[in-house]
């Protein structure tokens, strides 16, 4: 996922307060949503992602 995409899904998730499956949706549907994304084609569909929890900084 690239770093405007995970932008674009956070100032909806954020000002929209959608849930995850409303977004993925809207990603899915939404057709300003996808030109926002940049996709004008409609091609890529968006499944669910688990972002990876930040490992801990090391002191030292």
């Amino acid at each position: 996922m690239k770093k405007w995409e995970i932008v674009v899904f956070g100032v909806v998730h954020l000002n929209f307060k959608y849930d995850y499956d409303r977004i993925q949706e809207s990603a899915n549907n939404d057709k300003t949503i996808r030109q926002l994304l940049g996709d004008v084609t409609f091609v890529d569909i968006y499944t669910n992602i688990t972002i990876p929890a930040a490992e801990p900084a090391q002191g030292g």
